[in-house]
């Protein structure tokens, strides 16, 4: 067999490594990682985009390859997803296998009906190592240690993201800032961060509010949580039932403070800070298991990685646009008994992507415009007049549209669209409610909707099988 490994220990260049050359189930360092994402898009140019959100303390690259149908830009409608891998440098099992699914992935696209309308549905970044320098000094069958844990710094990348209930965790890593900054940048609705230490799928929070005397630290999207987790465990050859790791979890998941508590963890800052819906994936009981072992890790979590990507559709995404077709950007999007710290907004293209389990939900938008709603009306209809016509969504036929006009007060008039796996239904509010509104509310725009999620539907199921809804 011809591996990456093995062409690299003739000194050959990756621009003259074989087409068909497979990924060996060895580690790979930072050098043959880049050889290998690099290759990959070169032989796949067409849905593949490489890119490098920043570097390391000690100036190695930390590379994200981009899968999808349209991988070098957002396209409306089609949720950001992200697996990221290695945050902790001697947790090696997800560093590798990201670069495995990431050849699995590439190598079934046309191949594979189902693989290839899954990618087309979505736009996938994958970073294998957030970590690179950790890694560099992590070594092989070291269990339960701590030598490569943390950056070339010594802090742990896992408690250096800004916390929700804690301000207090000190000055950003390079790797975290570089984080950050790709977490503001990509409105990513989906993603997991691959661990090492346990066996277990953990959901946010990983800390506690002040003055909480409950160990489960639950958030307003808790049980929307706990099914990715249970998702990911149930797919996963072992993670639900295994009794190999201690501690041991039931039904394979935990909340992340009912475990142990822990402040500036990336997953609560996806959450709080990224509307990224976030779980954390603990992987191999082993941090550092013999290579050996590699491919049982890979052959277990290869389900439970393909059917949690189904899990960007769940629930409702739409788009909120002005009477000139120009996305109403940054409104507050509010749902019933989802009481988030930080509301989720609309994006650039105002866009929102809400993963909600079946059920009824109200709705409300909320945009806060400046200067405050009584002098603004000029700067709005200037806006409008100049800001041109932002294409309107055109998903593929899941679910049911909304009405095409909803008008308010006279002076601006909003569209609402949305679709997924969900049915939807308006709720228009009385003129004079919206005027009372308008004057007790002085600076904002108050418009809601009510959004029924079908209570049994084909969104339970892990197949990616889209269909529409009997309205």
């Amino acid at each position: 067999m011809v591996t990456w490994r093995l062409l690299q220990a003739f000194g050959l260049p990756f621009t003259l490594l074989a087409v068909n050359a497979v990924l060996d189930f060895g580690y790979h360092d930072a050098a043959l990682l880049e050889i290998f994402l690099k290759r990959m898009h070169e032989i796949h140019p067409n849905i593949t985009h490489l890119y490098s959100i920043g570097r390391s303390t000690r100036d190695v690259e930390l590379w994200v390859l981009v899968i999808g149908k349209n991988p070098w830009n957002h396209t409306i409608g089609v949720p950001e997803v992200k697996y990221v891998a290695n945050i902790h440098g001697n947790e090696v099992v997800g560093r590798e296998l990201v670069l495995h699914f990431i050849e699995y992935l590439l190598e079934g696209y046309g191949q594979n009906e189902e693989l290839t309308q899954l990618i087309d549905s979505i736009r996938l970044h994958l970073l294998p190592s957030m970590n690179p320098d950790g890694f560099s000094q992590a070594f092989t069958s070291d269990c339960d240690g701590v030598i490569g844990r943390y950056n070339h710094n010594g802090k742990d990348l896992n408690r250096n993201f800004p916390d929700p209930f804690d301000s207090g965790n000190g000055l950003r890593e390079a790797e975290t800032k570089a984080v950050m900054q790709w977490i503001k940048s990509e409105w990513f609705v989906l993603s997991a961060s691959l661990h090492g230490g346990a066996l277990v799928a953990s959901y946010p929070y990983d800390n506690r509010p002040p003055g909480s005397t409950s160990r489960y630290s639950a958030s307003p999207d808790d049980d929307v949580f706990q099914h990715l987790a249970q998702s990911y465990a149930n797919n996963h050859g072992s993670m639900a039932t295994s009794t190999e790791c201690f501690p041991r979890f039931t039904g394979g998941t935990t909340n992340g403070a009912d475990w142990y508590t822990l402040r500036g963890g990336m997953q609560d800052y996806n959450y709080v800070w990224g509307q990224c819906m976030e779980v954390t994936l603990e992987v191999s009981c082993c941090k550092y298991p013999e290579s050996d072992k590699l491919k049982d890790f890979w052959d277990e979590n290869l389900p439970a990685l393909q059917a949690f990507l189904h899990k960007a559709h769940l629930g409702v995404k739409g788009q909120v646009l002005d009477q000139g077709g120009c996305a109403v950007v940054g409104a507050n999007v509010l749902v019933s008994d989802h009481n988030n710290l930080r509301p989720f907004n609309t994006t650039q293209h105002g866009e929102y992507f809400r993963l909600l389990l079946p059920g009824q939900y109200d709705f409300t938008l909320l945009e806060v415009l400046s200067p405050p709603f009584e002098q603004s009306f000029a700067a709005i209809f200037d806006q409008v007049s100049s800001c041109g016509h932002v294409q309107e969504v055109g998903y593929s036929a899941i679910g049911h549209k909304l009405p095409d006009n909803i008008a308010y007060s006279g002076h601006r008039n909003i569209k609402v669209s949305g679709d997924g796996l969900v049915a939807l239904r308006l709720s228009i509010l009385d003129y004079n409610l919206v005027s009372d509104l308008f004057r007790q509310f002085s600076g904002f725009l108050l418009f809601s909707m009510l959004i029924a999620i079908h209570a049994v539907t084909k969104q339970q199921n892990d197949s990616f099988s889209p269909f529409k809804l009997d309205e």
